[in-house]
């Protein structure tokens, strides 16, 4: 027998594991139900829809429901770890919420867009057990967690009265760039139903790989499979982490929609000679060190580069990231034949430490001429020369044009 829908106008509770594992359960119906204990639908990775209008007490319910794309439940004041890897999830509106009490509520819902409190109180948000950080918990691995998305994308959305008083709230402050009182006016990325890869034997033995329907590839997929040679993922937009590392015969990938990487270190070891990643506006850490044949990359919006994103791609000569505002530690450090580097946006590029640089022809000023230059704008020469982590060790190398 196979469970698909479920309507029980009379319950009141459910309890722990009530329909855990119900891979077949596609839709919920609670009209009176008031409270959910913990792992009451885990693992329901088919379920789509919940109408649950009465729920006040939300316990770890719909964990792993990785299909879940939109979720109201209008008398919510109490959640614990909810919606941890439901990797579809992407709009929660909790209009009562006042309390979460576990650290993992949204962890990994990795294409969350917005989230809807309009409560009269700021929501507490449980602590990490073991720090004092509030916004690496409740939403992390969340475009929450990225402040680097453009408009509304990744939004916690409150009335116009509170706006001051979470940007104040010590809990929120991580997090106070992406609280808006108003909805989406920059259009987000349009709903894609979410679609993982199945891993089978071909799936593994396969060189020659087309995904034509998968928006995500999940945490350490392809891990050291040298049997990839070329991987067509059109409407891919997020990787895991790990997901390509130490693919070392991966030498092209097509992903035109990609958005975030998350977690790091997706690519690296890898073959790739050449990356262009039109749409992405952030990666993580470390997610092509050590490709040592990687020529070329185009990330044309890519707005932070990440801690080591590019350490030890000895093969590289030139980068322009035209819309950098951020580069992390180390990002460049041990590129050995990096000769140019193109920042050329209207504002000048952070940088964590000239460690970017280390072990590249930047940090070292007696090359002669424009070898190991890093160009910026001549309006912006001067702002460049005159900020301490650029002037440090890097200032003769920077050129205006």
């Amino acid at each position: 027998m196979k469970l698909s829908d479920v309507k029980t106008p009379k319950v009141t509770k459910i309890s722990a594991g009530a329909f855990g594992g119900c891979l077949s359960l596609k839709s919920l119906s609670f009209p009176e139900l008031s409270r959910i204990t913990g792992g009451a639908f885990w693992e329901c990775k088919n379920l789509v829809s919940v109408y649950m209008p009465k729920v006040e007490s939300l316990g770890a319910a719909f964990k792993e429901c990785e299909k879940l794309s939109y979720v109201y439940l209008p008398n919510v004041s109490t959640m614990e770890g909810a919606f941890p890897s439901c990797f579809g999830l992407q709009v929660l509106s909790l209009p009562k919420l006042e309390n979460t009490t576990e650290w993992l509520a949204c962890e990994q819902c990795f294409q969350l867009s917005r989230v809807y409190f309009s409560g009269s109180s700021v929501v507490h948000l449980a602590p990490h057990p073991y720090t004092t950080d509030y916004w690496e918990d409740c939403f992390s691995r969340t475009p929450m967690f990225n402040s680097t998305y453009l408009g509304y994308y990744g939004s916690i959305i409150v009335p116009a009265s509170m706006v001051s008083l979470y940007k104040q709230s010590s809990e929120w402050q991580r997090l106070s760039d992406r609280i808006s009182s108003q909805p989406p006016v920059v259009p987000s990325p349009a709903p894609v139903p979410f679609k993982m890869i199945s891993l089978t034997s071909q799936t593994l033995t396969e060189a020659n790989a087309n995904y034509g329907d998968v928006t995500f590839v999940y945490d350490s997929t392809f891990y050291h499979n040298t049997n990839l040679r070329n991987v067509s993922l059109p409407k891919c937009r997020l990787l895991g982490m790990n997901a390509f590392f130490w693919c070392t015969e991966l030498t092209s990938i097509y992903l035109p929609e990609l958005l975030s990487i998350e977690g790091g270190y997706v690519f690296e070891s890898a073959g790739l000679k050449t990356v262009n990643l039109p749409k992405i506006k952030s990666t993580a850490t470390g997610d092509f060190t050590d490709c040592v044949d990687l020529e070329t990359v185009s990330m044309p919006l890519c707005e932070y580069i990440g801690v080591y994103e590019f350490r030890g791609c000895t093969k590289l000569r030139t980068l322009s990231f035209p819309k950098a505002t951020y580069l992390d530690d180390g990002a460049f450090e041990g590129c050995t034949h990096l000769e140019s580097v193109y920042l050329m946006g209207s504002s000048m590029v952070k940088i964590h430490s000239p460690a970017e640089f280390y072990g590249t022809p930047m940090q070292y000023s007696s090359y002669l001429g424009h070898f190991g230059s890093i160009y910026v704008p001549a309006s912006l020469l001067a702002t460049y020369k005159a900020d301490s982590y650029w002037s440090d060790e890097l200032s003769d190398r920077l050129v205006g044009i």
